[in-house]
């Protein structure tokens, strides 16, 4: 439902709708922020990047040709501003958000030790290549499909999903110490 009436939006703002266009960003602001901050590990980075990917989707709008859904196409211009940005600046590990996926393959945290875990697998996520965090958020976060991920991020659906399996792999092993800890 949501696609179809994105696509309704493309077209009146690829007519000059301005309101269009600005429900467009209304829908899809936190998925690029997400995105962004997915990449660059900072606010203030993500923040510019995602103005950056909405001002490039909009000079760009009508070249969209509708092969994709809008926020596939809008999640591209953002990755690929994203890697344009870690290529000048080199890849970030500040405050960081969790993957409680990876986690709950290990087992579930009693209450208590709940808070300091997701801090863990903050922590852990951030300290991941940018490649392996990118296609982690947009599986686990943001819903995306491998094909659709893979559109994103510019390769092989095989790749995403190779990515994705590593680096839940190389949270899981830093992981068991955690649990390890825990029970003693």
């Amino acid at each position: 439902m949501a696609e179809r009436e994105d696509g309704e939006l493309v077209r009146r703002a690829k007519r000059g709708d301005a309101e269009a266009f600005g429900e467009l960003v209304n829908r899809h602001l936190r998925g690029v922020y997400a995105l962004s901050f997915s990449f660059t590990r900072n606010h203030a980075d993500a923040d510019d990047l995602t103005q950056e990917a909405f001002l490039r989707a909009y000079r760009s709008l009508g070249t969209f040709k509708e092969r994709s859904s809008f926020r596939t196409w809008l999640y591209r211009i953002a990755a690929n501003a994203c890697a344009n940005h870690l290529g000048r600046s080199g890849p970030r590990t500040e405050s960081l958000d969790g993957c409680m996926a990876a986690a709950q393959a290990v087992g579930p945290p009693d209450a208590a030790s709940l808070s300091e875990l997701e801090g863990r697998v903050a922590e852990l996520t951030g300290q991941l290549p940018a490649g392996f965090r990118a296609a982690l958020h947009l599986i686990v976060n943001e819903g995306l499909s491998h094909r659709q991920a893979a559109q994103v991020l510019g390769c092989p659906r095989g790749t995403v999903a190779w990515r994705v399996f590593r680096a839940r792999e190389m949270l899981l092993e830093q992981l068991s110490g955690f649990f390890e800890d825990k029970s003693e």
